[in-house]
């Protein structure tokens, strides 16, 4: 079994199908660029089958297998670089009877599906893109036809160019020439990209920083505390009122020693004055902080 290979960078796969087809090679072509990978069985230098990452399934005709061959060939030729390896002799699967698809007749439509995927990357910049329909339609009328209504009710601005190909079950030039007919009428447009979502305490944090300029949300009750003796105060210059709600040590009565009163959110009572979202913050703060978390408030107003 005799096998033939190399890289797209010293032999493009346009040359390499045509060198097979000139020599009338009988075997199968394997490609791989980038993430796809895609197979051309050879009968006699005529295409008999061929297959791709995302078209596997056999086809029955003629012009099937050229239509099929000319797709195998252009998601490849998309990608960047590649590589290509000729096992002679190698069977398919499937193929379709008799004299199957000449070469060179697919290698001539390739070169005309490149020169319009260049245009239409112009309007579409990949395939990643999530078309969507347009608030106005941009011209007076446009003409929907059956394939037309079944590529716009796919346009929904999350589904991508490549994902609305898979539920039409089309081609990607069909698709895209589609939708570039309808963004040129003003009916489709590319959806910008989705913005990343904030987690919801990040969000909650955020709204804080608008409300009071540089104020944090609190931390959330699962996360450590850190003393008020180890954590620098940033408000260290000014002067925060005392704070009275707190009632100092009391005597043991049974030891006669001092014992420090326990935080307890029933010690300390919000003032009235404090605002909605500084309320919000002291009733989520964990009881161990709202001390600390009402001469911060108390600093902010003196500053």
């Amino acid at each position: 079994m005799g096998v033939l290979q190399g890289t797209f960078d010293t032999l493009g796969l346009t040359e390499v199908l045509g060198l097979l087809a000139q020599s009338s090679k009988t075997g199968a072509l394997w490609l791989k660029a980038g993430s796809v990978e895609g197979r051309i069985y050879l009968a006699d230098g005529r295409c008999c089958a061929a297959e791709s990452t995302d078209l596997l399934e056999p086809v029955r005709t003629d012009p099937e297998l050229e239509d099929r061959l000319v797709d195998v060939c252009f998601q490849l030729a998309r990608q960047d670089g590649g590589s290509f390896r000729f096992v002679v002799d190698d069977e398919p699967n499937w193929r379709v009877h008799g004299d199957g698809v000449s070469v060179d007749e697919a290698v001539d439509s390739l070169a005309k599906l490149l020169e319009e995927w260049r245009e239409i990357q112009l309007v579409i910049p990949s395939l990643e893109a999530r078309p969507q329909l347009t608030a106005e339609l941009g011209t007076d009328s446009i003409i929907i036809d059956q394939l037309r209504w079944r590529l716009l009710v796919c346009l929904d601005g999350r589904r991508s160019v490549r994902e609305v190909m898979h539920q039409t079950k089309r081609s990607v030039l069909d698709v895209c020439n589609a939708l570039k007919d309808l963004i040129e009428d003003g009916a489709v447009e590319i959806a910008p990209e989705m913005p990343s979502v904030l987690p919801a305490h990040a969000h909650h944090a955020a709204e804080n920083s608008a409300e009071h300029g540089h104020l944090a949300a609190p931390a959330p009750h699962d996360a450590p505390v850190a003393s008020e003796a180890s954590t620098p105060d940033p408000f260290a210059g000014a002067e925060p009122e005392a704070d009275n709600d707190v009632e100092p040590p009391a005597e043991n009565a049974d030891s006669g020693t001092e014992e420090d009163a326990p935080d307890d959110v029933e010690e300390l009572v919000a003032p009235a004055d404090l605002g909605p979202q500084e309320a919000a913050a002291y009733e989520e703060a964990d009881p161990r902080d709202r001390g600390a978390l009402l001469r911060l408030f108390s600093a902010l107003r003196e500053t």
